[in-house]
Parts: structure tokens; C-alpha cells; sequence
């Protein structure tokens, strides 16, 4: 038989019906429409620093606080149960970027650098992509290696949305963008800001400036319902809201260069922070729900539909996600897996991995000062309060398993007990071991990559964290950012 021929079908039929002939003409340029080739995706990832999935209204627990996340996640994709694979800034940007988790791509203490596998920008940018890095938090430098793969990577400073400007004039316009932002306002210490909704009823401004903000006078002190930490929650999300006007000043000035080519929105967090769960504040030890459950929405994907999906996630999905839905090579070896993107009746067979390394105490190359000045702010705490040594947690939902060096294990059913305030460990001995026994061989097979290469700790940096509160510093609330337009 010849073979088939587009002229030949026309020819044919020009001898059939008027209607059919028309049906024929709309179905061709269908056809003809959807063999154009469509523009690659740019993609930006912004991580609101410290962002708690409650503190985000989208997520229903809140009101007001993101109304340009909330608008995102409205026509896109929320994720309702999206977790870090740690509860800190340096080892959870690293599972973001390496699509690994922190036994894997070994960054657990900030000494450790990022520099033996592979990072998301490193891929996008043999995909062809322009790659841009514009950050606010003191540890995303190219000495931690998190620059690695980025053409461009300053730190913001008080001007993030300047700083995007900069790189809008002299972009490349031929090719698409990964535009990763880390935006800090949420973190710690809080604004005291003229105006802020979110103070609870009888703090005012001078009553939440007055509010003590150094960690050592909360840990293992206090619970929630606390009425300093719910001024300072109060703080806290009037920084989320910041963060938030800030990434909406940033989405209208790319906004433009729509026209020309798609783009993919994603807005998630590295981790959370305690207000009084367990006795702590902060982000400094721990495996909780408080710490690891994070925001993460994305808008744009072409042809999916707006859902909320409520299979468990984790950020390390993010990279072979983000790599396949821009068409470019996924590389083997990763522990994450694509994000669905359509709701399913289980989520069963996903598991969720985080770590806690107990680096302050253990690793030789943090200096002795700052070890003593670090412990100092545990003083308040006893046996009973779990904040010593290393800790991780694994998640079949709805069970949790969460494993210490230096206590006994505990579990917990998160979808009726999100707090995890009734460990089940002794109710359940059975399926506590069973889930420790998956967590080991994890991390087990997780240990035989190469570790990260060590290095000491930047003075300039040591600085910094010390103003974050990190090392028991911070006493007193930030000054205010300058206006961002």
C-alpha cells in the first residue's frame, strides 16, 4: 500500500460533503496547532525562608497573611501534606537542589559543602537554560556550594526586587530562566512593624516590641498558648505577609516576559519554626511536624488542571519534577520522585525522610566558642525534652516513626495528632520497629556515597548567624527592610 499522504486525503476530501469537509478543516488545523513546537518553560522557585504550611492562608488555618500565594495556588497545584528533609536552611536547600536526601548528598552540618553531585541548576543549565540565584539567607553562598550551576548568584540585601531588575536588563532573551529566590522576612528575629494585623487581640506595638526574642528564654520553658510566643507569632506572620508583597513586586516585573514563553511559579519553604510544640522555639533541633511541614504550590504546568493533592511530598521531588516538566534529563540515583499532579486515592507508597545532625556538638570544625555560646541556650532543658543528638523520621502516612540517638523512638498517626502530643511506640511496638527497620536501610544505603568535603566556618558568616539567633544571639527584633516597591 502507497503510503498515507495529507494531499491525497484533502484531495478526496474535497469530493465529500460541505460539512464534513468542514469538520475535516477543523480537525487539520487542530492538528497543525498542536504540532507547532511550544516554547521551553522558565521556571522560578522562590522559598519564603521559615515558611510554615499554616502560616500560608492558603492552607485554611490562617487568614490573610499571602494573598499572592493564595491567587497561585488557586489556579495551580497546592500541596497539602509537602514536607523538608530537614529542619534547617543549609541541609534542606541542599535536598531542594540534588533531588537527595541529607545522608545522601552529605550536607548535615555548616561545614560541610555541597560539591560531589549534581544540582538542579547545574542540569538546567546543560538543558540550555540561563540561570539566576538571588538570595537573602547568609548560608546560601558559593563557599557553602550552593551557588554551583548559577551563571548569576548575589545576595539581596535589603533589595531583592533591585537586584531582580539588574538581572531583567541585561538577561538573555533567547534562552528560558531558572530564577531561584530565597526570601528571609519569616525568619527569625521578627519585625515589629507599625501596622500588623496579625498581633493578637490586646498586643499592640509597643506591647510585641516589648516581647523578649532570645531563644534561651523560651526552650524547654514554655508551651503553646504561651502569651509572649503568640506575639511573637503574631510577628512572625506579619513577616510571612511581607515576604509574600515581596514575591508579588517580584512576579510583576517578570511578568512580561509571559508573552514571549510560559513560566512555571513554584513557592514552597525550606522549613518551619516552633511556637511552643515540644517546648521550643525557633528552628534550631528536631524532626516535628512544626519544623518539617512546608508550603508548596505550583502554578503553570500546561494542561493540568488546578488541584490540591494530598499525597504525602517532599522537597528533594522537587528536582526530577521540575527536570521533566521542562523536557530535559532526569539523572538517575535521585531518592526523589516526580510530583503527582492530579489527585489520587493513595499516597501509600510515598515516604517521607527527614534528618536532624546534632552538628554543634560533634563536628571539630566549629570553634569552641560558638559550641559553648550554642549550648548555653539549652540550659533550661532536661532529659525529658529530646534536643539532644542526632534525630530523623520517616513517614508512611498516616504513621510517623520518629528515631533518636539518645532516646527512645516514638510514633505517632500525624493525620489525628498533628501536634504529636500522644506517641503510640508502646501501643503499637509492631509497627514502631517496622517503620524504624525501613528508616535504617534508608540511611544505611543513603551512608555509602562520598562525604561532603569539610571547611571552616566564614568569620563574616559566623556574624551573621549570630544576628539570626542561631548561636542564642538576636535579643532584639530586625530593623525594618527598606520599602520594597
Amino acid at each position: 500500500m502507497a503510503p498515507f499522504a495529507l494531499t491525497d486525503f484533502l484531495s478526496r476530501s474535497s469530493r465529500a460533503p460541505s460539512s464534513l469537509r468542514l469538520g475535516f478543516a477543523v480537525l487539520f488545523s487542530l492538528l497543525a496547532a498542536c504540532s507547532r513546537p511550544i516554547p521551553q518553560s522558565s521556571v522560578i522557585l522562590a522559598v519564603l525562608d521559615t515558611t510554615r504550611a499554616d502560616a500560608v492562608s492558603a492552607y485554611g488555618q490562617v487568614a490573610g497573611t499571602t494573598p499572592t500565594v493564595d491567587a497561585l495556588a488557586r489556579t495551580g497545584l497546592q500541596y497539602d501534606r509537602a514536607y523538608s528533609n530537614a529542619g534547617w536552611t543549609l541541609p534542606a536547600h541542599a535536598s531542594l537542589f540534588t533531588g537527595l536526601l541529607p545522608s545522601e548528598h552529605g550536607v548535615q552540618s555548616g561545614s560541610d559543602k555541597l560539591d560531589t553531585v549534581l544540582t538542579l541548576a547545574e542540569a538546567l543549565q546543560r538543558a540550555g537554560y540561563e540561570t539566576i540565584g538571588i538570595v537573602e539567607n547568609p548560608w546560601l553562598t558559593p563557599t557553602t556550594g550552593m551557588a554551583r550551576g548559577f551563571e548569576r548568584f548575589a545576595a539581596a540585601g535589603t533589595n531583592m526586587t533591585g537586584k531582580v531588575e539588574d538581572w531583567l536588563r541585561t538577561r538573555d532573551g533567547n534562552r528560558p530562566f531558572f530564577l531561584f529566590l530565597n526570601i528571609m522576612d519569616p525568619h527569625s528575629p521578627y519585625e515589629v512593624r507599625d501596622t500588623n494585623p496579625f498581633l493578637p487581640a490586646g498586643i499592640d506595638t509597643a506591647a510585641a516590641k516589648a516581647v523578649s526574642q532570645a531563644p534561651d528564654d523560651y526552650l524547654c520553658l514554655v508551651k503553646p498558648g504561651d502569651r509572649n510566643l503568640a506575639a511573637l507569632r503574631g510577628l512572625y506572620l506579619g513577616d510571612v505577609h511581607a515576604a509574600d508583597a515581596k514575591l508579588a513586586a517580584i512576579l510583576a516585573r517578570i511578568e512580561p516576559l509571559r508573552a514571549r514563553r510560559p513560566q512555571i511559579v513554584i513557592v514552597t519553604s525550606d522549613h518551619g519554626e516552633y511556637f511552643g510544640e515540644h517546648g521550643l522555639v525557633g528552628h534550631y533541633v528536631g524532626v516535628a511536624e512544626a519544623v518539617l511541614r512546608v508550603p508548596l504550590i505550583v502554578h503553570g504546568l500546561p494542561y493540568v488542571r488546578p488541584a490540591r493533592i494530598a499525597s504525602v511530598v517532599q522537597l528533594l521531588d522537587l528536582m526530577p519534577s521540575i527536570l521533566a516538566w521542562v523536557g530535559a534529563p532526569v539523572p538517575g540515583g535521585l531518592t526523589g520522585r516526580p510530583l503527582p499532579t492530579k489527585t489520587v486515592a493513595s499516597g501509600a507508597d510515598r515516604v517521607v525522610i527527614a534528618e536532624h545532625h546534632d552538628y554543634f556538638r560533634t563536628d571539630p570544625h566549629i570553634p569552641e566558642g560558638l559550641r559553648a555560646l550554642a549550648n548555653n541556650v539549652w540550659r533550661h532543658c532536661g532529659p525529658d525534652d529530646r534536643v539532644l543528638g542526632d534525630m530523623r523520621s520517616l513517614i508512611r502516612f498516616p504513621e510517623k516513626v520518629v528515631w533518636y540517638a539518645n532516646y527512645a523512638p516514638e510514633l505517632f498517626d500525624v493525620a489525628v495528632d498533628p501536634l504529636e502530643e500522644h506517641n503510640l511506640a508502646s501501643a503499637s511496638p509492631e509497627k514502631c520497629t517496622a517503620l524504624q527497620a525501613e528508616l535504617a536501610t534508608v540511611i544505611a544505603a543513603a551512608g555509602n556515597r562520598p562525604p561532603a568535603p569539610k571547611q571552616a566556618l566564614d568569620p563574616a558568616l559566623v556574624e551573621r548567624l549570630r544576628g539570626l539567633g542561631y548561636l542564642g544571639g538576636a535579643k532584639d527584633p530586625k530593623p525594618a527592610h527598606a520599602p520594597q516597591p
